[in-house]
């Protein structure tokens, strides 16, 4: 009987990271497929049959690397979910959590500096454990914050209003300026008059999550 062996996609847009990654992950434990976007992944997907994808976020013009992630949740559910990218936030990339299976990992490129952390993240995946590695989560006290709490925060960031962020919502001010002080709460920033909580809790945000991109506000 043939020993068992693991098969992983790796979607990277970059030849050269694709490549070493291919090189280094098929000198292990795995048989190794790669792909340069959504669309070669999809096709990996149906014919290759994978365990686990790597998947990075950015992938150039065309659909993200989360957006290739939801599908592999719908379509492919015994597949184990990846990220490894650039990004410092899996929800300051857009990430939908819900719409992903429960232990995916998250790994930030910028702190993985030995294939073996990158093997054990793969390995933790497979075995849907609930310590699989979360990058954005370690030290992070966004993490501390409700979804709701993080993506108003988000918007602050970005440079708009209470009143327009209200209008993206839906709501009123008074339920934005709610939502506000529970995020200043949760994040521990004081309450004193020496401080603006909001000004701290933008610099915490870009510290943990990075600059957001600024949309547009609503008009």
């Amino acid at each position: 009987m043939e020993a068992w062996v693991r098969r992983l996609v790796i979607v990277e847009d970059d030849a050269l990271m694709r490549s070493l990654l291919t090189q280094l992950l098929g000198e292990r434990t795995f048989d190794v497929k790669a792909a340069g976007s959504v669309s070669d992944a999809v096709r990996l997907l149906e014919d290759f049959d994978p365990d686990v994808v790597l998947i990075d976020i950015d992938l150039g013009p065309g659909p993200s690397g989360s957006d290739l992630s939801y599908r592999v949740a719908r379509r492919h559910p015994h597949v184990a979910v990846v990220f490894l990218t650039r990004h410092p936030d899996a929800r300051s990339a857009g990430i939908d959590e819900s719409s992903l299976p429960p232990h995916y990992a998250f790994l930030r490129k910028d702190l993985i500096d030995d294939v073996s952390a990158l093997d054990a993240a793969l390995e933790a995946a497979l075995r849907e454990a609930p310590g699989v590695p979360r990058h954005d989560r370690q030290g992070s006290p966004l993490s501390r914050l409700t979804d709701d709490q993080f993506h108003v925060l988000r918007m602050v960031a970005e440079g708009w209003t209470n009143a327009s962020i209200a209008t993206a919502r839906g709501t009123s001010e008074r339920s934005v300026e709610r939502l506000l002080h529970a995020a200043f709460d949760a994040l521990r920033l004081p309450d004193s008059g020496d401080v603006n909580r909001r000004v701290d809790a933008v610099r915490m945000f870009i510290t943990y999550a990075g600059v957001p991109p600024r949309r547009p506000a609503p008009t």
